[in-house]
């Protein structure tokens, strides 16, 4: 019996190529399409996630632009990726390691990597907007903090920002010439379906 019929209640979150993750959601059973994809109810489709030596190659491009000229990783960032690398492919996306959403299937996971002068960057895994596949994103983590204009610190902050959005850029431009998808990826191949 598959997990489907053993969890009737539940509806299937995010899947992989070889796992599906369930995340509690009242009153909603999911129906088996096919191998790789699930549809909920109303024909919403669930989104698949990358293959975990995907999620590596970005982690690694993410670090080499984030943390450039750097001797080694910071200890919190080099624990997590311990954690990750001692979790099999299947239990992969349920690592405490990764933030998701709490509420309700999650549309993205990330992971505070930091960057070598803000340790609250994150690297994000994002549904696409169209709902069927994921993208990378280099997520600054800084606006939220930013203190009010004429404070003190307002000045140096502006300036920390923009160094957050440079490496930020880096990263999703590397991400882009290693094929990997971005939000501006997807943009691009989307304007070129609709102009055909």
């Amino acid at each position: 019996m598959d997990a489907i019929s053993r969890h009737p209640k539940r509806a299937v979150c995010c899947l992989s190529p070889r796992n599906v993750f369930y995340l509690p959601w009242r009153g909603v059973s999911v129906y088996t399409i096919s191998a790789t994809w699930r549809w909920g109810l109303e024909g919403t489709i669930v989104w698949r996630m990358p293959p975990v030596d995907e999620v590596w190659k970005a982690i690694d491009i993410y670090l080499t632009a984030a943390y450039a000229g750097e001797a080694e990783l910071p200890s919190a960032v080099r624990h997590k990726l311990e954690t990750l690398r001692a979790i099999s492919a299947d239990d992969f996306f349920d690592s405490p390691v990764l933030e998701c959403e709490k509420a309700g299937p999650p549309r993205r996971f990330a992971i505070r990597l930091g960057n070598r002068g803000y340790p609250h960057m994150k690297m994000a895994i994002e549904r696409t907007p169209d709902g069927a596949g994921h993208l990378f994103r280099a997520d600054t983590h800084d606006t939220h903090c930013a203190p009010q204009p004429g404070t003190r610190e307002f000045r140096q902050f502006g300036e920390l920002m923009a160094r957050n959005q440079q490496i930020a850029q880096a990263i999703e431009s590397a991400w882009a010439e290693a094929d990997l998808p971005t939000f501006k990826t997807y943009l691009r191949r989307d304007l070129e379906k609709r102009g055909r």
